[in-house]
């Protein structure tokens, strides 16, 4: 089991994470179930080994999930999460 997201900015800049430690993509999924507060005035912050990268709400414009897993049970209904 393996999760990738993508940021994407205002100043079309995307960053890339992924993640394959199946205890850490089991988080990753839990906390997409408080997705609905992502953009509340709050920074998205994002840890990796080699750095921690922090987006403002405002600049964010698109972030992009790519997994295996159904992400049904974890996002607000009435989503179509299927490309």
């Amino acid at each position: 089991m393996s999760i990738t997201i993508t940021i994407v900015t205002t100043a079309n800049r995307s960053r890339r994470f992924t993640q394959s430690d199946p205890a850490r993509v089991s988080e990753i999924l839990d906390s997409l179930k408080r997705c609905t507060q992502l953009f509340s005035n709050r920074s998205l912050i994002v840890v990796s080994d080699n750095s921690t990268d922090v987006f403002s709400p405002s600049a964010i414009t698109r972030i992009e999930i790519e997994t295996d897993t159904d992400l049904t049970p974890y996002l607000p209904p009435g989503r179509n999460t299927n490309i």
